[in-house]
């Protein structure tokens, strides 16, 4: 570096100091403290203390950098009023003569950091000029790096320079993302490399699975659900650019069958319809299962087989007597089929069947025997013979408490008729009972078993039972009551008094 300054001010040793100053702006520049160097030289020629200019060469030791804009300074110690800085620049390398071009002094302390480059000290009238012999470091194109693309900050590719790296979308830099040119013409090292964003083990959601394994940048998950499960939303997802996964995670829920109903005349044990639920049936008493007793959800949200069915108990046709006809041809649980034998002929057996919880009739198929019929039984009454050939006979009787009326007994004619109409059981009829003077009955119907019901008009008193009851003889089970006036009793004379009147019962006076 060499530095041409007058000498008028330097007597003895004197000190110099180098450094670089980087432009801040256009006018100010800030010393880099990582490039300053010391020196100390003698100066003894005190025949040319007259103001004369004097040359000093001074090395950079070892070599420092200079960034295409920085301008590089020195420090002249002893001298008077104050130690200078200053700043010089060579300008294409050409001499510079008279005024110094690009000087900037000042006359502040050396501890100066940032100087200001204005009119007032651009020409200094102690420095004639500084240049310094400079070689150009070109680290030429930076590195190339896979999946990124870099930008020159500074513009050029000179010692100093940055290169700013980005990556690809979908990629992440690793390491510093700026380098720079190095005084040994090379970037600074490591180069960034760029790696796949990854998004990560996105998971899997419950009841559900993936086959996907890759998790990095464009790449897809997709899901599935276990076997009676069903997805809920999107069943794919992607990793984006930024790091995150496009969507959340579907869920899979439980497969859900309908209501598969209860059959007519059945009943349903379960009330889960999910997957792998299982429901099952039966029927009322007298109604058979037809179908399947249970069935279970599948995986398609579909029963394994349809819904039984409860349809009655069917006993069969039981028949219809010859010579004779039944009453229905329904042979379900609890219907009921009567028998009638036609004329000349008599049945003989059941009246009527009623089909059984078990398929059964509960009873014998009756048969039609020629003779003279059912006469019947008279209600409240009771008939001895079952036998209504030719030549037999029946008879006839009552409960207690009715009386017979007509024959007694029948006779089977030849003709295949009887010898007379059958007899009814009527009631015994014990005849009104009467009302007693001043009293009142309560009750018409004076047939076996009823009961009639007395009470006494006010200021009577009943003498005798309240209640009659008809009983199977005719006769009333007690006498009519009857009502008595009230009778105060003699309530007695007073002292020295007299009792007038003899009657004592009710309202007398």
């Amino acid at each position: 570096y060499k530095v041409k300054f007058y000498d008028d001010d330097l007597e003895g040793r004197y000190g110099i100091t180098l450094a670089i100053w980087k432009p801040i702006n256009s006018t100010t520049y800030e010393i880099d403290s990582s490039t300053i160097q010391s020196y100390s030289r003698q100066f003894s020629d005190k025949r040319r203390r007259k103001r004369d200019t004097t040359d000093r060469i001074i090395s950079f030791s070892p070599s420092v950098g200079v960034r295409n804009g920085s301008v590089i300074g020195v420090y002249l110690h002893n001298t008077n009023p104050l130690p200078l800085p200053v700043i010089g620049k060579r300008s294409s390398g050409n001499p510079i003569s008279g005024n110094p071009i690009g000087a900037c002094v000042t006359t502040t302390s050396s501890s100066t950091t940032i100087l200001t480059c204005t009119g007032s000290n651009q020409v200094s009238t102690y420095v004639i000029h500084a240049e310094a012999d400079i070689t150009i470091v070109d680290c030429g194109a930076p590195p190339s790096v896979l999946n990124a693309a870099y930008s020159q900050l500074d513009g050029d590719t000179q010692y100093g320079a940055r290169a700013q790296y980005n990556c690809s979308t979908g990629y992440n830099i690793n390491g510093n993302d700026i380098i720079s040119c190095l005084l040994n013409a090379s970037w600074s090292l490591p180069a960034p490399s760029c790696s796949l964003v990854d998004c990560g083990n996105p998971g899997e959601p419950a009841n559900g699975y993936t086959n996907d394994n890759v998790f990095t940048y464009q790449s897809t998950v997709q899901y599935h659900c276990n076997e009676g499960y069903q997805l809920s939303g999107d069943s794919s997802i992607e990793c984006t650019a930024n790091g995150n996964w496009n969507n959340t995670l579907p869920s899979c829920a439980i497969i859900n069958c309908t209501d598969p109903g209860t059959p007519t005349n059945g009943t349903r044990n379960g009330m889960h319809l999910y997957y792998n639920s299982t429901v099952s049936y039966s029927c009322n008493t007298g109604y058979n299962l037809t179908g399947a007793a249970s069935i279970t959800c599948n995986a398609t949200g579909l029963w394994s087989v349809p819904v039984p069915s409860c349809p009655p108990v069917n006993c069969g046709d039981p028949g219809t007597p010859n010579n004779g006809s039944k009453s229905s041809s329904v042979y379900t649980y609890n219907s009921v089929i009567y028998f009638q034998c036609n004329s000349g002929y008599f049945l003989s057996g059941a009246v009527s069947l009623i089909c059984l919880s078990n398929g059964s009739w509960n009873g014998s198929f009756p048969s039609c025997l020629a003779g003279c019929g059912d006469p019947g039984v008279p209600e409240n009454g009771q008939r001895q013979g079952e036998t209504f050939s030719i030549d037999s006979a029946v008879s006839f009787t009552c409960d207690t408490g009715y009386t017979l009326t007509g024959s007694n007994s029948l006779f089977c004619l030849a003709g295949g008729s009887w010898n007379d109409t059958a007899p009814t059981c009527n009631p015994v009829n014990c005849g009104d009972p009467g009302t007693p003077t001043n009293g009142t009955r309560n009750g018409t119907v004076f047939t076996f078993n009823s009961t009639v019901l007395y009470s006494c008009d006010t200021g009577y008193t009943i003498t005798g039972t309240s209640s009659l009851t008809c009983l199977s003889n005719g006769l009333w089970d007690a006498s009519v009551p009857s009502c008595d006036i009230v009778n105060c009793s003699n309530p007695g004379e007073p002292t020295n008094g007299m009792l007038q009147g003899e009657t004592f019962t009710y309202n007398s006076v």
